[in-house]
């Protein structure tokens, strides 16, 4: 199975921080105006297109489960087979040793 991506191109849209509201919040939090726009312009050239989005989440859990559900489904098969195997063995055994009492 290939790996799973976490983000993929294309799937976000890029978004923007109002730098001004953040920086006046700064300021009324008790932030002089110096650290304020010193804050807000180590943040302002943030890339958030490659952040995952809910919906982002809900189509790659979505993703997972469908793949969990046919690992399970597999594995229950492989159980399957290797439990029939082992009772058709162990029958030709018990025959074998009614044979030869």
């Amino acid at each position: 199975m290939p790996p799973h991506p976490t983000f993929r191109p294309g799937m976000t849209q890029p978004r923007r921080i109002d730098t001004l509201s953040f920086a006046r919040r700064l300021k009324e939090a008790g932030a002089d105006e110096r650290l304020a726009e010193a804050i807000v312009e180590g943040i302002g050239p943030v890339d958030m297109s490659e952040f995952a989005t809910k919906a982002d989440l809900a189509a790659l859990k979505a993703e997972l489960k469908t793949e969990i559900r046919a690992s399970g489904a597999e594995l229950k098969s492989d159980i399957l087979k290797w439990m029939f195997s082992a009772m058709a063995v162990q029958t030709a055994l018990f025959v074998t040793l009614v044979k030869l009492i």
